[in-house]
Parts: structure tokens; C-alpha cells; sequence
């Protein structure tokens, strides 16, 4: 009896677990995936093929603390699920983290990843499917520079792309 009782409950505890990690993952919960802006999808790799989907900045240059708007949009019929973006410093490697901040997006929500407060964007909801996404960035007031996002997009748990550059960079210059 003992040993049925023990069994059950392991089976609820890693039944438990496994619905947690999927519901994380299905509403967007991506901050484990904030070093890479890779998605967690067992046995998949980047797709190589050219990405259908495009992040473009509504201007190329803006003052410290100055705000723009960026949208994610797609560039074929096809639409996406998901998505992962955030803003780097360009003449720095991407593990030197982003840079800036999010307002909250059309459709996602807004991600503080590591050393940084509201500094990234992501999906909430993978089922829907999306066309066009617009957030509001924000430069930091101590950063002069240029700034590249970058976009991971999710078409489908096998098909994604990730960080994909933006259009163009954006410079931030002084007032």
C-alpha cells in the first residue's frame, strides 16, 4: 500500500511540475531564456532559412532619454507566435546586456532580464497569431551610442529565428 502511495505521488509531483513548465512557457514567461533569446523547445535548432519577420525603429537617431517606437511585423503572409526583443549596445557584444527600456507592447508583455528593469518584450500568449507588434523604447539618459534590436521569432515550436537584427541601428546622441 505504501509503495502505491509513494508512486501516486510522485506521479502527481512530476505531473505538477511538467503543466507548470508548459503553462510558463505557452503565456510567455521567457526570463530563463534571457541570456540567449533562444527558445527552450527540446531537439530544435534556429531555422537557417532568411527570417519572414522584421523589427524596424520609427526613427534612426534620438537623444539620451528619448523615446521611439519600434514594430515587429511580418514580411511574408505568414504570421508568428512568439517573440523575444531587446535593445543592445552595438559596439558591445550581446552579453553585455540590453540597454534601455520597454513600455508595455500591443500585444506581450514587458520582461526585466538580468541587471535591468523592463528591458525586454516578449509574448504572452503563443496561440495567437501576430502580424504586427509595437512598443514604445526608451534610451537610457547616460548612453551615447548606436543601438541594434534584436528580435527572437517564434513561428512555431520547430520554426524560429533568433536574434535577428533590426532594420537599422539607432543612434543616441547627446541633447
Amino acid at each position: 500500500m505504501n509503495c502505491r502511495i509513494n508512486l501516486l505521488l510522485a506521479l502527481s509531483v512530476q505531473f505538477v511540475c511538467l503543466v507548470s513548465v508548459l503553462e510558463a512557457y505557452s503565456n510567455g514567461d521567457l526570463t530563463a531564456a534571457c541570456s540567449t533569446m533562444a527558445p527552450v523547445h527540446d531537439g530544435t535548432a534556429p531555422s537557417t532559412d532568411p527570417c519572414p519577420y522584421e523589427t524596424v525603429p520609427s526613427q534612426t537617431t534620438i537623444v539620451q532619454g528619448g523615446s521611439l517606437t519600434i514594430t515587429l511585423r511580418n514580411i511574408t503572409t505568414t504570421s508568428f507566435r512568439g517573440y523575444m526583443t531587446m535593445a543592445f549596445d552595438a559596439s558591445k557584444p550581446d552579453d553585455a546586456g540590453p540597454v534601455g527600456t520597454f513600455g508595455m507592447p500591443t500585444d506581450g508583455q514587458i520582461l526585466s532580464c538580468p541587471d535591468g528593469v523592463n528591458n525586454t518584450i516578449s509574448h504572452q500568449d503563443n496561440n495567437s497569431l501576430k502580424k504586427f507588434v509595437q512598443a514604445i523604447w526608451t534610451a537610457p539618459v547616460d548612453f551615447v551610442g548606436s543601438v541594434v534590436f534584436k528580435t527572437t521569432f517564434v513561428r512555431g515550436e520547430a520554426i524560429y529565428w533568433v536574434k535577428e537584427p533590426s532594420t537599422e541601428n539607432v543612434a543616441v546622441t547627446t541633447f
